[in-house]
């Protein structure tokens, strides 16, 4: 599985219904409230696990533990690029970035 999404994390998260929860909770073991407080590349594989599933237009307990499967067996350099990057997002101190264009400390002026 080497697919990625122009959602976000957010977006995909916010759009999980009960039963995704239930499907993740009963295939992990572990509710997605815990994983999100604790172990967010855990957090990550599960919630692939359910758009994979949107995406595939299948449902179900057996596959979703076959797309959670999929999910853990990515390599964790495309877990972290699965999801797109929130817009707006600076990254501090990275000027080449466009969103930390104006962000380095050199930029900033101090005043004395």
């Amino acid at each position: 599985m080497s697919t990625t999404t122009e959602l976000t994390f957010d977006e995909v998260l916010d759009s999980l219904t009960g039963y995704d929860e239930l499907a993740i909770k009963s295939t992990t073991d572990v509710p997605l409230s815990k994983m999100l407080a604790a172990d967010s590349v855990h957090a990550l594989r599960a919630v692939i696990g359910i758009h994979t599933l949107r995406e595939t237009g299948k449902s179900g307990s057996k596959a979703y533990q076959a797309a959670y499967k999929a999910a853990m067996e990515m390599p964790l350099s495309q877990v972290r690029q699965y999801f797109a990057e929130p817009p707006g997002d600076p990254i501090p101190d990275e000027p080449d970035s466009t969103a930390g264009k104006d962000d380095s400390p050199s930029d900033r002026t101090t005043t004395t």
